[in-house]
């Protein structure tokens, strides 16, 4: 079966024509704890790992998105990035057509200073982050939870500036602090 690329060092991702790195029966890469995974511009991870996410971030990994997109093939319960103790940078990609959690960041440090996440069936989970947020775009996600596009639980600080929320619904509630 497959394994998850287990990075423990500094490791750049780059395509100048499109790649797509995808699997069907598990997560695509596990950061490990001092490791860096960076994916840039014309990189397309996709899965269909029923209760997977694409990418795994373990305490002290750090995960880079410069212009990647993430996204599902299919309709089963997939997810995008799960990050603990770690850190998240998103400087511009996409996180699409996913039906599992986008993102869950718990007691984490994220950055994001671009990027869209649209069309999926959950949210951008954040639980006890150090959060620093401008120039994203939350558009068109739905959830049967809390939080159509955000949903931010327990303590930690979160900043947003210039980001636009719009056309997110949530079946159990939305406002502040679930956008």
């Amino acid at each position: 079966g497959f394994s998850p690329a287990e990075i423990s060092g500094n490791v750049t991702v780059t395509a100048t024509n499109g790649k797509t790195i995808s699997s069907g029966s598990d997560s695509i890469f596990t950061v490990k704890n001092g490791g860096t995974l960076t994916l840039n511009e014309n990189v397309t991870l996709e899965t269909s790992s029923q209760g997977k996410s694409c990418i795994n971030v373990e305490e002290g990994g750090t995960l880079i998105l410069n212009g990647a997109t993430i996204q599902a093939t299919s309709e089963y319960n997939v997810s995008g990035i799960t990050i603990t103790h770690g850190t998240l940078t998103i400087n511009t990609g996409n996180i699409t057509r996913l039906t599992g959690s986008l993102i869950v960041a718990t007691d984490s440090t994220i950055t994001i200073t671009g990027g869209t996440i649209s069309s999926n069936s959950s949210n951008l989970s954040l639980t006890n982050c150090q959060a620093d947020i401008s120039g994203l775009t939350v558009t068109s996600n739905t959830t049967s939870s809390n939080g159509g596009g955000i949903n931010i639980s327990g303590s930690g600080t979160y900043t947003f500036n210039n980001c636009t929320i719009t056309s997110n619904t949530a079946s159990v509630r939305g406002g502040t602090p679930r956008y």
